[in-house]
């Protein structure tokens, strides 16, 4: 299910259901032997683990929107919704130092708090 151009799907996928610019987005895609990793017996073949860091302060629709942003991501690779497990990592602004010090990225504590009414450009079902 692992492409290389997975990450970047990802990555558009999750700026358009955040409402967030491509830029602010970073996403790896850590692949882990099947010896070395137990999913959860009722879970499939093609398990996988989501976690998603961010600002705090994200209201329960846009983290639905964002899991079925990733799930069509996943399912356009062969992935089923039902093999997905996604985590939010809430993490304050104060917390992250990025771009060597710089000032936070787009969706920082200090930025316009993002709703979960989907900007115009995003689709209706599609970190940080």
């Amino acid at each position: 299910m692992v492409s290389d151009d997975l990450p970047q799907a990802l990555a558009k996928a999750a700026a358009a259901a955040l409402g967030l610019p491509e830029s602010a987005m970073c996403v790896r895609v850590l692949a882990c032997d099947p010896a070395a990793f137990a999913p959860p017996p009722d879970r499939g073949a093609g398990y996988v683990f989501v976690e998603c860091w961010l600002y705090p302060g994200r209201p329960r629709p846009l983290k639905e929107r964002l899991f079925d942003a990733v799930a069509t991501v996943l399912a356009d690779a062969g992935g089923r919704a039902e093999d997905i497990d996604l985590v939010f990592c809430e993490i304050p602004a104060e917390n992250w130092i990025l771009g060597g010090g710089g000032a936070p990225r787009a969706g920082a504590a200090d930025a316009p708090p993002v709703t979960a009414d989907p900007p115009a450009s995003a689709p209706a079902s599609a970190s940080r």
